[in-house]
């Protein structure tokens, strides 16, 4: 009992000697465990509707951007799975760096949060009750919330209802029981082991509970989230020491912080979150300097079936060219004119879907479905976009608006009457 006795005073001892070390380290495991819960949530959510035929968000796509985008800047283009016959993102690094840097930049703005309410009275506060209950829970609510809104998204949907699977269970069984944790732990002196053991038996259990299979990637899963769920536990053995080198009786060191250093940080993290969920730059099409320059090409390509494949080219000059090749009704060349306004209503069509900055690599794609590409030129400027035409992501997300804005051709050109077969096409 002497040499516990002793070693629980060496312990203090490091504590008080190091307060201030030991604040800053809490202060940013806090932040982490907050920007790692609210990142995590974020991938379940877009795991869960990438792999959805019925998508009601376009996140997976801005994330996919995101990871397309670090990837260019890492030089990283090699295909993350033997399917090169459609548009991928590329390398996985681009979508663990992305993970990444939303979880490091949220937590930095935490951290900035945290450094604006550094007073003596709100600092204990929130370091204390606060941050326990949040190193606890945190992860967990955001992790319900995720679930719950994508719980019948996929294809192997759950069918058992929510509130009656396990991990609602689990957290509505330990909510009220930390509550009163934390209520005795005002009132009576509870033992450091008790603590300890409580702790331990609440992190193993949502550690099994939540250990990460995220997919954004056909076949390939992520590793950093696996690898930073670590953060979880690790915020609760630090506000442990915390709450103890504050109980001792003995003042706080005040701690001062470079307010030029945390806008710095600030400033960082909101720079690398636009890094990766910003949009890019685009091109206006609508009135162009020079509409002799003007080239749009529509392709439709064959698929598992009888899928028509031709092409349609739409000059500046309002010519418009048709090339018929499988599966319609008129194979070979074919010439027809349409007016200034029906060309001006399909340039601001592709300007309404930002087509100079979407990034078909991020799309969604399906197998032996066929695939609508459009390709325009004008002014010195070229862009092709590629998509599939049956899977396209979210409704009205950028993937989708691409798509009808693309079957608009269809319908200014008239090409039914090319492409419509009174009865079945031949090849």
């Amino acid at each position: 009992m002497e040499d516990a006795g002793q070693k629980y005073s060496q312990l203090d001892e490091i504590l008080l000697r190091h307060q201030g070390l030991l604040r800053s380290l809490h202060e940013t495991i806090f932040s982490l465990n907050v920007g790692y819960a609210f990142g995590y949530a974020l991938l379940i959510y877009i795991s869960k509707n990438l792999f959805s035929l019925t998508s009601t968000t376009d996140l997976g796509y801005f994330f996919l951007r995101g990871a397309v985008r670090i990837n260019n800047l890492l030089h990283l283009s090699s295909s993350i799975a033997d399917l090169g016959w459609y548009p991928n993102p590329g390398s996985q690094v681009g979508a663990e760096v992305a993970f990444v840097v939303t979880l490091v930049g949220v937590a930095l703005l935490v951290l900035f949060f945290l450094r604006l309410i550094a007073g003596p009275s709100t600092g204990r506060v929130v370091l204390g009750s606060v941050a326990g209950v949040t190193s606890l829970l945190t992860l967990p609510a955001f992790y319900l919330c995720a679930l719950k809104l994508t719980w019948m998204a996929g294809p192997l949907a759950d069918s058992t209802p929510f509130w009656q699977s396990l991990p609602p269970v689990i957290f509505a069984v330990e909510l009220p029981c930390i509550g009163l944790v934390f209520w005795a732990g005002r009132k009576l002196s509870i033992p450091p082991v008790t603590t300890v053991t409580l702790f331990l038996l609440h992190y193993g259990l949502w550690t099994w509970v939540l250990w990460p299979t995220l997919y954004v990637y056909v076949q390939q899963r992520l590793f950093t989230p696996n690898v930073l769920l670590l953060i979880f536990p690790l915020s609760g053995i630090v506000w442990l020491l915390h709450r103890r080198g504050t109980h001792l009786n003995r003042p706080e060191n005040s701690v001062t912080w470079n307010i030029g250093w945390n806008v710095t940080l600030a400033v960082a993290a909101v720079a690398a979150l636009l890094i990766v969920w910003l949009p890019g730059k685009s091109y206006e099409l609508f009135q162009p300097t020079d509409v002799k320059s003007l080239v749009i090409k529509m392709s439709r390509t064959s698929c598992r079936g009888s899928c028509p494949v031709y092409t349609i080219t739409i000059h500046g000059d309002r010519h418009v060219d048709y090339v018929g090749q499988r599966f319609v009704k008129v194979r070979g060349a074919q010439t027809t004119i349409i007016s200034d306004d029906q060309v001006g209503r399909l340039l601001r069509g592709f300007d309404q879907v930002r087509f100079f900055a979407l990034e078909d690599r991020a799309f969604a794609w399906c197998f032996d479905t066929p695939r609508v590409s459009v390709g325009i030129s004008v002014d010195g400027r070229s862009k092709e976009v590629s998509s599939d035409a049956s899977c396209t992501g979210a409704n009205r997300g950028a993937q989708a608006q691409f798509v009808r804005v693309a079957s608009e051709i269809d319908t200014i050109v008239s090409s039914d009457q090319w492409v419509k077969c009174d009865g079945w096409c031949r090849e």
